[in-house]
């Protein structure tokens, strides 16, 4: 029965990462410049390790590392429902070739809310990253990509 549940969790955690792996956003920025984030599956195992393991004293004084069982749950259920999945951001700032301008990866959590639709957390910090990567390599008066921003 536990098994089941665990491999029903972990399909369920392989559908999610596959679904937000197919997100696409495009936005054009000035008539020269356009915005493009999609989404790709980040490790999340490696991630894990520090999150599901407590240090406990026992009472000789020696230290020891202890699994979290229900932190453990709790990662995985969050995991499977769609909430805050570890996710890689790729945003791409393409010309009207389709050259590309600048490009920021960077590791996001992403949640699926009503209707499918897909929230990224910290989206501000991410595109105000790109918009800064974009100020050095246009200068302010090239351009109204600023006031986008």
């Amino acid at each position: 029965m536990i098994t089941d549940v665990w491999k029903y969790r972990g399909k369920s955690i392989n559908m999610a990462g596959y679904t937000f792996s197919e997100y696409s956003y495009t936005r054009r920025i000035t008539d020269e410049l356009s915005l493009h984030i999609s989404l790709k599956e980040d490790d999340f195992e490696e991630q894990l390790t520090d999150c599901y393991m407590d240090e406990t004293t026992l009472p000789s004084g020696k230290v020891v590392l202890r699994r979290n069982n229900e932190s453990i749950i709790g990662i995985y259920e969050g995991y499977a429902s769609k909430s805050y999945f570890p996710m890689v951001a790729n945003v791409r700032v393409l010309d009207t070739d389709g050259e590309v301008v600048t490009e920021l990866y960077q590791g996001v959590n992403v949640s699926e809310l009503a209707g499918g639709r897909i929230k990224i957390h910290d989206r501000q910090e991410l595109i105000s990253e790109v918009f800064a990567n974009l100020r050095e390599f246009i200068p302010a008066s090239e351009g109204k990509i600023f006031d986008a921003a």
